[in-house]
Order: C-alpha cells, then structure tokens, then sequence
C-alpha cells in the first residue's frame, strides 16, 4: 500500500465553476464533486464503477474448478495463535459441501459468460483519496491570487499533528490555485535549498551506510528513517551505479549458507559505486529536484506517469522515462494559465 501525489488540472468550465463560489468551504465540496468525477475512471474497487470501465479476468472453467473441489483437500493449517483450524486435513468437499460455495469461498470467484474469475479495473490508480493530504500546502500563490487549502484536510492535519508532524505552511501555501497565480520564483527558491540539503545529506548517508542499525545513534535512526529511498535518489541523479548485484552465499563444502533462525539462504550486500560530484553537478539536474508530483490527470482526462505506484512506495518506471517525466513536468502541468490546478494524495 502507497500513498503518491497526483496532480489534477480542472478544465476552464471546471475552473470557472468552482471560482463562482465566494466560500471557500463551498469551494472545497465543488473541488471534491468534481475530483470525485474526475478519478473514477481510475477507481480500483467495483462499487459505483460504471461498467465500461470493467474487464473480467478469467481463472477457471467450471469444470477444472469441479474437479479441484472433488479431488483436493486442505493441508494442516493454524491459526495465529497456533490452534489447528476446523478445515485442516478435509477435502474440500467436506469442508464447502456444495461446488457453489467452494467457489464464492474459497476462491471469491464470481460466473461470467460461462467463465469463472473477477471483474477488475485495467486503469486502475488509486482506491482512496484525499485533497492535499499528506502533502498539504505543496502549491503556492504569489499574493493576490486565487489559491487555497482545504478546509477539512487542514483541521485534521492540526489535530493529528503527532501522527503526520507539524505543517510547514507560509503565506500562499496551497492545496490548489490557478496556474496564472503560481509562485514559480518561490519554487526556485525551494529548489536551490533542496540541493543544499542533499549536498549535506549526502555525507550524512556515506557516515552510515554500511553500519548495522543497532550502530546507529538516535539522530542517524532519525535521518535513515526520514531519508529511506536516498540511494534510489542517488541513482536517479546518475551518482551511484550497480557494480554487483546481490550474490548467494555458500559455505565451504558448497551447500548453501542459510540464516541460523529462519533458515533462508543467505545473500551478499550488493555492491554499488559513487562517481564525484559537486553542487554545479547538481545544479545540471536541478529539474529533478523541482517540484512535481508522481502523476498528473490532464484538463481531458489523461492520466500520466512516468511508471506504476505499487506497494511501499516502490514505482516501476524505468530511468529514463522517470527522467523525461520530470524533465517535461512543468510544460505538462502547467501550460494553461487560466486552469486551477489542484494536489491529491492518493492511495493504492
């Protein structure tokens, strides 16, 4: 499970629309009505989902499903606190009675054209969502414009602050705001200092790297944990490349070399090299450190990303497309002045 940024861009009706409002309570609800419109071609889950955005996904005729449910029984199983479960050891004729059960519960399979699988959707991006979320006040608007915060999503920042940290919000920090009314040399500025920390962070990660975890003082836990993908990052940035990967380890009379515990074979760490680099080298690729979000749906209703979000954070873009993506990124996401652009947090 991921949560990952989208950047929405309303079309100019859209935007006119939600501008009629003078509230910006009632601003907020006609955002969500029309983010709600917006992202349900991308819902993961069926409920509300309108059918042409289905597919089915075939696993079984009924047939190969009868002839599991007759001929196949349940190894020993137990439950998390070591109790051997009803089911152990029985066939699953025993166990289901009749083949209709065996495939609602056993396999959560549904019937369709004769064909037994699920539905699913194809385009599927997120299943929960929220306005600003944990990236609240990631726009901002130079004085004067027309931006703002969500209402709701601010008060539960507040109230939750132990759980999601304090808000670093300033004047024209937004949730979303027209393009026109960007504060694009603010953006500049928080560009450059994101170099200066990572030129700081950089020695940071080498003093612990290759230290165990119980090594580590309380103030590198912090920076390890607030700093968990900083070796992709290097990678991204063209600093670091993979010399070796990890390799099996095997004792001297050739068998494998497995963990005294859990008895998994074990690995060697992968091997990986840092070129030299200074700040005018990353001042060459200072767009990767520009703002941007994981993904944008564009004013007709184009989702696009360098890659897919997928569990823990980890997205299966290649380089080279992640580079062009972030390369483009402002041309994408901002070309129409006259839109309001809006940041979600998502989740899949």
């Amino acid at each position: 499970m991921s949560h990952f940024t989208l950047l929405v861009q309303f079309s100019e009706e859209e935007t006119n629309k939600i501008l009629n409002f003078d509230s910006l309570l009632v601003r907020d609800e006609a955002i969500m009505d029309l983010l709600e419109e917006k992202l349900l071609p991308f819902k993961e889950g069926m409920e509300g989902l309108p059918e042409k955005h289905k597919e089915f996904c075939v696993q079984a005729t009924l047939s190969e499903l009868e002839h599991e449910f007759k001929t196949k029984k349940f190894e020993v199983l137990k439950d998390y606190n070591g109790k051997i479960l009803d089911c152990s050891e029985k066939t699953y004729l025993e166990y289901y009675v009749t083949l209709d059960n065996f495939i609602r519960s056993f396999h959560g399979y549904k019937e369709h054209e004769g064909q037994y699988g699920y539905w699913y959707n194809p385009n599927a991006h997120w299943d929960w969502f929220t306005v600003g979320g944990r990236w609240a006040g990631a726009l901002n608007y130079v004085a004067g414009g027309i931006g703002g915060l969500n209402q709701q999503n601010l008060a539960n920042r507040i109230k939750y602050k132990d759980l999601y940290g304090e808000l670093d919000l300033q004047i024209g920090s937004a949730d979303w705001c027209l393009v026109k009314d960007l504060n694009f040399a603010l953006c500049e500025e928080k560009t450059m200092k994101e170099i200066d920390i990572f030129l700081a962070d950089y020695s940071k990660f080498i003093a612990i790297e290759n230290k165990k975890w119980e090594e580590y003082t309380p103030e590198e836990k912090e920076f390890s944990n607030n700093n968990f993908f900083f070796g992709e990052t290097l990678c991204k940035l063209g600093i670091r490349s993979l010399v070796q990967g990890k390799q099996p380890l095997y004792n001297e009379d050739g068998s494998p070399m497995l963990d005294p515990n859990t008895q998994i074979h074990l690995f060697s760490e992968a091997i990986f090299k840092d070129i030299p680099f200074d700040k005018e080298y990353l001042l060459n690729k200072k767009y990767l450190f520009d703002f941007s979000t994981y993904a944008i749906l564009t004013e007709t209703g184009e989702w696009v990303s360098p890659g897919e979000m997928g569990w823990f954070g980890i997205s299966n873009e290649p380089s080279d497309s992640y580079d062009l993506f972030k390369k483009n990124y402002k041309e994408l996401a901002f070309k129409n002045p006259n839109i309001i652009v809006c940041v979600v947090d998502c989740h899949i």
